[in-house]
């Protein structure tokens, strides 16, 4: 996770000398709301799960940043038992929906959006229940 930092010194005679390496972590801090379905809400496939997150409100100076070639979400829908039966990964983090493109069975399920950067850092959004009917 991360990336290693070298901290060097270099003599007179231009040879190298590491005096420290050290690996400089991220922690991301970038929030997302789940917003459909909303808590215990009931829905039918073909559904489409949406969210917002702090992205959606970054000012244009700090989008010149190519954040979306740093950050991506990763989503994913799992049984009360913590099993996952649906994901889908690498998506934008311009992107604020996605259809769920499966067939899910009648019952009680949780979804999570997590943000992932491009050191595998990540943050996950609190879980939302929905039921298939």
């Amino acid at each position: 996770i991360g990336e290693k930092f070298r901290l060097v010194a270099v003599d007179r005679g231009y040879n190298e000398i590491t005096l420290k390496t050290i690996e400089i972590k991220r922690i991301v801090k970038w929030d997302v709301n789940l917003l459909n379905p909303i808590e215990e809400d009931t829905v039918s496939s073909p559904f489409t799960l949406e969210w917002e997150s702090d992205f959606d409100y970054v000012s244009s100076d700090e989008k010149s940043v190519d954040l979306e070639k740093i950050y991506k979400f990763y989503v994913e829908i799992l049984t009360n038992e913590m099993q996952q039966v649906w994901s889908k990964d690498s998506l934008s983090i311009g992107k604020s929906s996605v259809e769920v493109d499966q067939s899910l069975i009648q019952g009680t399920y949780k979804w999570v959006v997590w943000i992932i950067d491009k050191y595998k850092n990540r943050s996950r959004s609190k879980s939302r229940t929905f039921r298939i009917e």
